[in-house]
């Protein structure tokens, strides 16, 4: 029998709590005194990035309507052949102005490819 953070056709939150359950009992030596319900990521880093690739004219509002669904981190790859900065900026400066996030809230990725 296969171990239940393996076991595919299981909804996938599901089996990533299992898969810490499995990382819990192989550290203690023993099952967890209660189920893993849920986990709060507390790296400081957002969990989702909005990618910019490809998005051509589009960018700023897209970036715009990403921000308002949600996101608060944007990769911009620093690569003017795929990305357009000026546009990523362009969608950032507007949900600022209309106060929906504050520059404090967003992470922006702009490392070179």
């Amino acid at each position: 029998m296969q171990p239940s953070h393996l076991n595919t056709t299981m909804d996938p939150q599901r089996r990533i709590l299992r898969w810490l359950e499995a990382i819990i009992k192989s550290f203690l030596g023993h099952e967890p005194e209660r189920p893993v319900q849920s986990v709060t990521v507390t790296t400081g880093m957002n969990e989702h990035f909005y990618g910019t690739a490809w998005k051509e004219d589009n960018t700023a509002s897209l970036v715009y309507e990403a921000i308002r669904a949600g996101y608060r981190a944007v990769d911009t790859a620093c690569q003017g052949r795929h990305y357009r900065e000026d546009l990523v900026a362009q969608g950032l400066r507007q949900v600022m102005e209309e106060g929906l996030v504050s520059r404090a809230q967003i992470h922006v990725s702009a490392l070179p490819t």
